[in-house]
């Protein structure tokens, strides 16, 4: 059995029609999503807090960016986007 999303969500936004929803078309841990579609959802999640956020971006953070996107596997660009979400929870 899958987390359900309603466990990553505060009490409120896990109770609202949207959030319902979304699961009666997907299911309760988004499962019936595709690859491709929570790859796309996770970045247009990040693209509006990346422009909520204030502050620089260094200009060595795309070269980087770059590099892993072509050097690194498929499962470790997985687990670094793991990663840097338990950094931003952590904030």
């Amino acid at each position: 059995m899958h987390d359900t999303i309603n466990q990553y969500l505060s009490f409120n936004a896990g109770n609202s029609p949207l959030v319902n929803e979304i699961q009666d078309k997907y299911g309760l841990a988004l499962e019936n999503l595709t690859l491709r579609e929570k790859l796309f959802t996770i970045e247009r999640l990040t693209q509006h807090l990346l422009q909520m956020t204030s502050g620089e971006i260094r200009s060595e953070i795309p070269y980087y960016t770059s590099r892993i996107s072509l050097e690194l596997a498929t499962h470790d660009q997985e687990n670094m986007i793991q990663a840097l979400i338990k950094l931003i929870q952590q904030i």
